[in-house]
């Protein structure tokens, strides 16, 4: 699990020790440690454009560190050799669970089955990414007031390594994310990085799991620090909705989760239509000065009505 991953990123080696105080030094111990992009150009939002991130893109890495950024701040080597081990392994868990759901998403679309999902890159004219939106059509347990991807395409009825996470991390508008691992939102989620729902839970027939519960659900947010207060944010989130409204069938509601003390992000939603709906609970990891934990949070869960898009002509 992640938190037994994060204990055990605590006992570092001596190696461990001599990396870290390498990239004290200036040098580079990993990618995710790796020196940040420099400050865009003064660029306007209608500068980017935004395009669907497909498995196995080259952007993959770029935004794994970018979550990581967006919910943690950029790495610090100040913070010390504990927090720097376990950075690696959450950055680790965030990639892992990104490129699962990437493949997850290009299998359901290629056999043309309900449980439609894309990852949503906004690009930079010089291909850097200012930031992304994960937008999936994930199964709701009602008993737990929390979201799953459904079952794997292929493996119905089968164990899958795939999370759900939340969406209150990257706050594009200045927020503070607590990503747990990566499931916050499944941040990063319980599932992964952060805490949050993990994997999925549909038990029984394949007719059981294709009348399960699904709702259109906005699992990361993440805007990189530099291009926050621009309104990449709500590019994306208005692309999400123009992605719900393509499904077939469409969605008419999208749904997304935030941490209740995390008031910029609720401004930020209730700005865009989002409205509270009801509240839980879950794990999430926090960033310390000197280390991660995982710690119990409370969250709201909010939802938007999707106008139909009007017919043409």
């Amino acid at each position: 699990s992640l938190g037994d991953d994060v204990g055990a990123a605590c006992r570092l080696s001596q190696t461990s020790e001599m990396r870290w105080f390498a990239s004290l030094l200036g040098f580079s111990a990993s990618a995710a440690l790796s020196p940040p992009l420099a400050r865009p150009a003064e660029l306007a939002c209608n500068a980017l454009t935004v395009h669907r991130v497909e498995p196995g893109d080259h952007l993959e890495l770029q935004l794994a560190n970018l979550l990581m950024h967006a919910f943690y701040d950029r790495p610090s080597a100040l913070a010390g050799p504990i927090a720097w081990a376990q950075r690696q392994v959450i950055t680790a868990n965030v990639l892992a669970d990104l490129s699962a759901r990437l493949k997850y998403y290009e299998c359901a679309r290629a056999q043309n089955l309900p449980h439609c999902g894309a990852v949503l890159a906004a690009c930079r004219p010089d291909g850097e990414v200012a930031g992304f939106v994960d937008i999936g059509r994930a199964q709701y347990l009602p008993d737990e007031s929390v979201f799953s991807l459904p079952p794997p395409p292929t493996l119905l009825g089968h164990a899958a390594q795939v999370r759900i996470g939340l969406a209150d991390a990257e706050w594009p508008d200045g927020g503070e994310g607590s990503y747990g691992g990566m499931e916050r939102h499944g941040g990063p989620h319980g599932s992964g990085v952060a805490g949050g729902p993990t994997g999925w839970r549909c038990q029984g027939s394949e007719q059981a799991c294709a009348d399960m519960e699904t709702r259109a659900y906005v699992s990361n947010l993440a805007v990189d620090l530099d291009w926050r207060r621009r309104g990449v944010g709500r590019l994306l989130m208005g692309c999400c909705e123009e992605e719900v409204r393509s499904w077939t069938p469409p969605d008419d509601e999208l749904w997304l989760e935030v941490t209740l003390d995390n008031e910029v992000a609720l401004r930020f939603y209730q700005a865009l239509g989002y409205e509270l709906a009801s509240r839980s609970s879950g794990r999430e990891i926090v960033r310390r000065p000197f280390y991660y934990e995982l710690v119990q949070l409370q969250r709201g869960l909010m939802r938007k009505r999707i106008e139909a898009r009007t017919g043409a002509g």
